[in-house]
């Protein structure tokens, strides 16, 4: 996998070992298991992924950036930036851990491109001489370029190929059209990867049990590499959201080396800040904490950290009315906290303790936040409408359900409260619409469609065959086991004082 090492000698909020010590931080919040292992991380493989001497040893790699297309325009919007990333980042770590090629990492690659640009001398160059002036400057045998192009709304093409960098030929290619979910599940860059691998002239040659192995994508895995891209992407932009992405890619996904070492470089850089070793004046560092904050809560207002899980089979509800000929059903659903909740809470102290060092929160006017927060302050509804579906595809019967979600905070500590589990009820009907086999699907989440929430990180969406156990309220308990035994106390001293006196 290509890593970008943290700048050294620096001391982190962290420590040193930055990416060391934050894993065993995540896995002290029950975030991830352990570096060595997460929730829903695949299986180790333990057989081989190519024939032997049939690896691609002894020849380099190098993966580009493939080019973003959208329509007339010359590139993908902002918000879809992070799939340039995203299909960067996974080609090169599969070509990586996959085969015996080196690959040139992407520090590395940055300033070949780089020094390219600046030694170009036309204006409008030929792709071929191009290649070969990438290929010599990184030392690479072969270039993998690529296309994103936009079909419609949530489409894409998405073209790679190989070349040879001395000469431009193509030795291998891949060219599909790939949704938006498509993209997300990571399941058609294995795909390319394979069939890329696979080329001719590249030297490799997967095994079967390796491509399967290769094929086998756990959720964890797909959201900690579109986690990473989105950070990767928020590099130079907004740096709260940069923090946020890459702590929710190590929560999802602890191998990746390259979340890691960035993220331990980013809360270097935050520290610094907080301190006031890069901002001298009074004023600049308010109103660089002030930015952080309204970045802070822009981020959660558009990406709430919640996740809506219902069973799609629905189940009978109340007695058939055979007379009639007709049945009604029902579904289950409920909102939980999601893996970025958890973030949330550890970007929200990070910026919390930053502020008390400087010891000036009062005279900034910043004494009330996080507590005065729209989001902290006042508790959300999110309706979710979902459709009953026939064996035809027919819809037969359409609903919409409020979900409650309240976080609230005690010191510098979040709690979710999101227990609602709730059965819903469809209209009864004739039993024939019904077919052999109904389903229930999510349409929209408050105003947007499914494929609009899923697109912008709004919130997800998971089915499951048995809705997650009703956790108890946290905030409760804190408040059991933090408040009410000091209560009880006072008002056991206060009745003991009274009897003395009568």
């Amino acid at each position: 996998m290509s890593i970008i090492r943290a700048p050294s000698g620096r001391r982190g909020i962290f420590g040193r070992n930055g990416g060391a010590v934050l894993c065993g931080l995540l896995a002290g919040l029950a975030v991830v298991g352990g570096c060595a292992s997460g929730p829903g991380r695949k299986a180790a493989f333990t057989g081989a992924y190519t024939e032997p001497g049939k690896g691609g040893e002894g020849k380099t790699l190098a993966v580009l950036q493939p080019e973003s297309r959208d329509g007339k325009k010359t590139t993908l919007p902002e918000t879809e930036q992070w799939l340039v990333n995203f299909v960067q980042s996974n080609l090169t770590s599969d070509f990586q851990t996959y085969t015996r090629m080196r690959i040139v990492d992407r520090q590395t690659l940055n300033q070949v491109l780089q020094t390219q640009a600046k030694t170009a001398a036309q204006a409008a160059r030929q792709k071929t001489n191009e290649y070969i002036a990438i290929g010599e400057l990184a030392n690479a045998d072969y270039l993998l370029t690529g296309i994103i192009e936009r079909i419609n709304q949530g489409d894409f093409n998405l073209i790679l190929n190989i070349v040879k960098a001395a000469s431009g030929e193509l030795v291998s290619s891949f060219n599909k059209p790939v949704s938006l979910a498509g993209f997300r599940s990571l399941e058609p860059l294995k795909e390319a990867f394979i069939e890329l691998a696979s080329g001719r002239g590249m030297g490799i040659t997967l095994t079967e049990e390796g491509k399967a192995a290769i094929l086998r994508v756990s959720e964890n895995e797909a959201q900690g590499a579109v986690s990473l891209a989105k950070g990767i992407a928020a590099e130079q932009g907004n740096s709260v959201e940069r923090l946020i992405y890459l702590t929710n890619a190590v929560a999802f996904d602890s191998s990746q080396l390259e979340a890691i070492n960035l993220l331990a470089s980013t809360e270097q850089e935050w520290e610094s800040t907080g301190a006031g070793a890069a901002l001298r004046e009074d004023r600049d560092r308010r109103a660089q904490f002030e930015t952080m904050m309204k970045q802070f809560e822009s981020h959660y207002n558009m990406h709430p950290p919640f996740e809506v899980i219902f069973i799609p089979k629905p189940v009978q509800f109340g007695q058939s009315d055979y007379a009639a000929n007709e049945a009604a059903l029902q579904f289950s659903i409920t909102l939980r906290q999601s893996v970025e909740f958890q973030t949330m809470q550890k970007v929200l102290a990070i910026i919390f303790n930053n502020l008390k060092k400087t010891k000036r929160e009062e005279i900034w006017g910043f004494g009330d936040w996080p507590w005065n927060a729209a989001l902290l302050a006042k508790p959300r509804t999110f309706v979710i409408t979902a459709e009953l579906v026939n064996d035809k595809g027919k819809v037969l019967d359409r609903k919409e359900i409020p979900l409650n979600a309240q976080i609230r905070t005690t010191g510098k500590k979040s709690y979710a409260d999101t227990t609602q589990n709730i059965n819903v009820q469809f209209n009864r009907m004739n039993m024939d619409l019904y077919g052999d086999d109904p389903t229930v699907r999510i349409t929209r989440v408050d105003t947007k469609t499914f494929q609009d929430s899923l697109a912008q990180d709004y919130i997800r969406v998971s089915s499951e065959a048995v809705l997650p156990r009703k956790s108890r309220n946290a905030f409760m308990l804190w408040w059991c086991k933090s408040i009410l035994p000091g209560l009880r106390s006072m008002q056991k001293k206060v009745k003991n004082d009274f009897k003395k006196n009568e």
